[in-house]
């Protein structure tokens, strides 16, 4: 609950006018985001392979780690999105390796999670773990604005 909270009051404060119909994004910022998140996934994944951490805990943990992987697909999965515009021969590329295999090794982690913990913790540690990734990504590598300028101006 307080890392949900946490990325609510990033949304609140990070707020900023984006009124240009093209979007900018930054590479240096998609590789850095993607190379960190992907890392914490697959240590969220070497983590619950330790049988010291409790019956529940591994489920959860590779619930959580599906949730930054499936993140870090659709992190790649936007970029892609936003380079068809340069057409369809930029389809093929790293980031489609990179959403593929975050893809799969979150279906893994998923299935795994579900086997060993509590089903609707795994999901609920997959779905927040999902969109914290999705909105970091957002935010940092697209600079999505998180408010819009009606809601700006009406904070007075």
């Amino acid at each position: 609950m307080i890392i949900t909270a946490s990325g609510l009051v990033v949304i609140a404060v990070t707020g900023g006018s984006h009124t240009s119909a093209v979007r900018h994004y930054s590479l240096a910022a998609l590789i850095v985001v993607e190379c960190g998140v992907f890392a914490l996934g697959a240590a969220l994944i070497l983590i619950s392979i330790h049988g010291s951490l409790g019956t529940t805990t591994p489920g959860l943990l590779l619930g959580a780690a599906a949730g930054v992987l499936f993140g870090v697909s659709d992190i790649a999965l936007k970029y892609l999105t936003e380079a068809l515009h340069g057409g369809l021969q930029r389809i093929v590329s790293e980031w489609t390796l990179t959403a593929l295999a975050a893809s799969v090794l979150a279906f893994y982690a998923s299935a795994r999670g579900l086997q060993l913990g509590p089903g609707v913790a795994v999901i609920a540690f997959t779905s927040v773990a999902a969109n914290l990734a999705a909105i970091l990504g957002g935010i940092l590598v697209f600079r999505d604005p998180t408010r819009s300028a009606r809601s700006r101006s009406s904070d007075g």
